[in-house]
C-alpha cells in the first residue's frame, strides 16, 4: 500500500476517450499533489493507496482485510462533493457523460497498456 502506483482519473472536463488525470508529478519527500488536471497521465501525480484513502476520509486498517486486494476494498469512498471508486471498464463507459462527481483509481502500468493518443477502453 506504500508504492506509489496509482493515477485518479477523471472525465470531468474532459471526456471518457480523452480523460484527465489529478495533479502534477511530485518527488517522493514532496507532499502530494491533490490540485489541478493533466491529460498526460505521465506528468500526472502519483498516489499510494493510503493516501488516496486518507485524503478522502476512509479509515485505512491496521491489517488488511483481504490478502489479494489489501485496499481496494476500501473503496468506494463517498462525500458531499465526489465519489472515489476503482477503475473498471464497465464503470467507466458507464458514467452519464456530464458526471463530476466520479474520479476513478486506476494502477500506472493499466494506464500504460491503453493508446497514447485516446483512451481507449478494451
Amino acid at each position: 500500500m506504500d508504492k506509489r502506483i496509482y493515477l485518479l482519473m477523471t472525465a470531468k472536463h474532459a471526456s471518457k476517450t480523452h480523460p484527465l488525470f489529478w495533479g502534477y508529478r511530485t518527488k517522493s519527500d514532496e507532499p502530494r499533489s491533490f490540485g489541478g488536471y493533466t491529460p498526460d497521465y505521465q506528468k500526472a501525480e502519483l498516489y499510494t493507496m493510503d493516501e488516496i484513502l486518507s485524503k478522502f476520509g476512509a479509515i485505512i486498517p491496521a491489517e488488511p482485510i483481504n490478502t489479494t486486494l489489501p485496499t481496494y476494498n476500501m473503496l468506494p469512498i463517498e462525500n458531499d462533493n465526489l465519489e472515489i471508486q476503482e477503475f473498471s471498464d464497465t464503470a467507466w463507459n458507464n458514467q452519464p457523460d456530464d458526471e463530476e462527481r466520479l474520479v476513478f483509481v486506476i494502477p500506472y502500468a493499466a494506464v500504460q497498456n491503453r493508446t497514447e493518443t485516446t483512451f481507449t477502453l478494451r
